[in-house]
């Protein structure tokens, strides 16, 4: 098998249109949405194709289309903003080869760092970066609806001990572990309970733990 990859040129604009209309039709379905009409989608490829602040990678499996990543930069970051791989041709290494290149690209412009957009339900895409390396939390996009929403559209969790909410996807990828976790977190906090109790409870669960396996 042999993996290729290349930095996409305007001529590529159908291929890499119909891969993005691929990427969102899984995302949006995932999330329980329809996917953006391919027109408007080729319109926003196009301009990233013509935009010197974003680099589009295209890989190949023996000659064959297999995915893309998009990396913009702003500010003197660089974002790897979406990518997708073709579900024939995953676990074969070409999101590590595409990944690889847009590595390599950041070095090359001198920058130090690569951010990965990854959204918190996308279970898949944030274990991928995690395994290429991309360990350190960074920015948390936090939204305030200005009307009501429904208890049904939502999952409770916590960072820190703090309580908020995320859109509960219609195809979630949680395993049975997590689904009881999740549970659990919205529970205790329906019980009125409040952040520091949380953490008391975690902390002393650790440490008795640790007591037990250090004997």
């Amino acid at each position: 098998m042999n993996i290729s990859v290349k930095m996409a040129e305007i001529r590529d604009l159908e291929t890499l249109a119909k891969l993005y209309y691929d990427f969102y039709y899984e995302l949006r379905d995932k999330q329980g949405c329809r996917a953006e009409d391919i027109e408007e989608i080729k319109s926003s490829v196009k301009s990233y194709i013509s935009d010197p602040h974003n680099v589009i990678f295209l890989a190949f499996v023996n000659g064959d289309v297999a995915g893309f990543v998009r990396v913009s930069e702003r500010e003197g970051c660089f974002w790897a903003e979406e990518i997708y791989v073709k579900p024939s041709y995953r676990r074969m290494g070409v999101g590590k080869s595409l990944m690889n290149n847009v590595e390599q690209h950041v070095l090359e412009k001198e920058g130090d760092a690569v951010y990965g957009m990854v959204l918190p339900q996308n279970k898949g895409a944030l274990l991928f970066l995690r395994k290429l390396g991309y360990d350190i939390l960074n920015t948390i996009e936090l939204v305030k609806r200005l009307e009501p929403i429904s208890e049904s559209e939502i999952r409770i969790v916590e960072i820190l001990g703090l309580k908020f909410k995320m859109w509960k996807w219609l195809k979630e990828e949680y395993d049975d572990l997590e689904k009881e976790y999740l549970q659990v977190i919205e529970e205790f906090f329906e019980k009125g309970e409040t952040r520091n109790k949380l953490l008391q409870i975690i902390i002393k669960a650790i440490k008795d733990y640790l007591k037990k396996v250090n004997k």
